[in-house]
């Protein structure tokens, strides 16, 4: 009887860990397309962010108090 007891121990413990890696699977996957749409949405606007990098490039004014 005690084997039959450790085994089934021995089985919820890897039944536990393999839920928690699961879990974890599941929430890389989300990272993973959240990335995925990103990257999407940043190849479709290139007009956007490269006036976005042409703004930068303007000098600033300087002000001066005289």
């Amino acid at each position: 009887m005690k084997e039959i007891q450790d085994k089934i121990s021995r089985f919820e413990q890897k039944e536990l860990l393999m839920e928690k890696e699961r879990e974890q699977l599941h929430h890389l996957r989300e990272l993973l397309f959240v990335d995925q749409l990103a990257v999407v949405q940043h190849q479709r606007r290139p007009h956007a962010v490269a006036a976005e990098n042409k703004e930068e490039e303007k000098p600033k004014p300087i002000i001066t108090m005289g």
